[in-house]
């Protein structure tokens, strides 16, 4: 199977030779985690990228599994700012279940071409640490959102421990509050931390649109963090796009070479985004 993943990516493609031995973060959710299409050809990619000698992380959300088992509890969760939902302590035991269940879904399907990934959710070591996350309503109000956190935090020895072997780590929004329980962190912003205390290259977060785009429906192939804000301003830019901005802005400013908004929907998007990192997506920069 390892063969096979890596006749997607020839021994002459330079643009991808240029990332390696480099860190590459891909925030996956969407429909390229959703479409089984899209699924297999994204393990795939996976798998052939690190044939080829960069080093992906894979950071992911719960999808439509977590969205399911909340409809079969009858929750009605209300959103907030950045998207955060509010979970209960039992609501966080459905959380855990479906992250865990995705998480390892991911590793399995990218060891079936021929390349070891493991699932946070098997490893001994904590990975991210998490704070309350308390967002307010436009009157100015708090809101307690219970087991919703942020990224106080995130241990890179465990990860780059798995990098040195050859590993493809898998890593769910789950982190450990000081309290000792569990937080469910939105899947954007822990990608941008990791991406961040790692030093990445690239962080590439596969969104379901061709990236930002101005009134025209035209891509902008690059925008400062302050072009957003007026974009969002003038309502061109909408809620779910948010995080992923936030997490970019988190990652550029710890540390991370590049980030890129990139069409998930778009076959083999993340070798794409390697041959041409400047050209697919939406890049935004400080």
């Amino acid at each position: 199977m390892g063969v096979m993943a890596r006749s997607e990516i020839q021994a002459d493609d330079l643009a991808i030779a240029s990332f390696r031995g480099r860190t590459v973060v891909v925030e996956y959710g969407g429909a390229a985690m959703e479409q089984a299409h899209l699924r297999d050809g994204f393990s795939r990619d996976i798998a052939a990228i690190r044939l080829a000698g960069v080093n992906p992380v894979v950071v992911h959300g719960g999808g439509r599994r977590m969205s399911r088992l909340r409809e079969a509890a009858e929750k009605r969760i209300p959103r907030f700012v950045g998207d955060p939902r509010v979970t209960h302590d039992e609501t966080m035991r459905l959380v855990e279940r479906a992250l865990a269940t995705t998480n390892d879904e991911i590793a399995r399907l990218i060891d079936g071409h021929g390349v070891e990934a493991v699932g946070s959710s098997a490893w001994p070591d904590q990975i991210v640490r998490a704070c309350p996350r308390e967002p307010l309503l436009p009157a100015g109000e708090s809101v307690d959102l219970g087991r919703v956190g942020d990224v106080a935090g995130v241990n890179a020895r465990p990860i780059r421990a798995l990098q040195e072997r050859g590993i493809v780590p898998i890593i769910g929004p789950l982190g450990i509050g000081a309290d000792g329980r569990t937080y469910n962190i939105d899947a954007d912003l822990v990608a941008g931390e990791v991406a961040a205390v790692l030093g990445a290259d690239l962080v590439i977060y596969l969104t379901d649109a061709p990236g930002i785009l101005d009134r025209a429906g035209r891509r902008f192939r690059r925008l400062s963090r302050w072009a957003v804000d007026s974009l969002v301003r003038e309502g061109l830019i909408d809620g779910r796009m948010l995080p992923k901005i936030e997490g970019c802005v988190r990652a550029l400013k710890g540390g991370a070479a590049q980030a890129q908004l990139v069409d998930g929907r778009v076959p083999h998007a993340v070798p794409m985004t390697l041959r041409a990192p400047h050209g697919v997506g939406t890049e935004i920069v400080l």
